[in-house]
């Protein structure tokens, strides 16, 4: 899985597995903060928005490259 920031509150999360749900992407970035929200698109990328910038600090510092 690779996050990038694309606004403050917001990763950018890519490669993701084709069968990855959105629930199954709600429950990897939930530990990491409040998730306002979680979008899938298309198969392999997604979106979350969390309710602070430090919580998405977090989620990409802890995330960004994880498999």
């Amino acid at each position: 899985m690779m996050a990038s920031k694309c606004a403050s509150k917001t990763l950018f999360v890519g490669n993701l597995h084709a069968s990855l749900e959105e629930n199954d992407l709600l429950e990897i970035f939930k530990p990491f903060g409040r998730v306002i929200e979680c979008c899938k698109r298309w198969c392999h990328y997604g979106f979350i928005q969390f309710a602070t910038e430090e919580e998405a600090k977090i989620a990409f510092s802890n995330l960004n490259g994880s498999k």
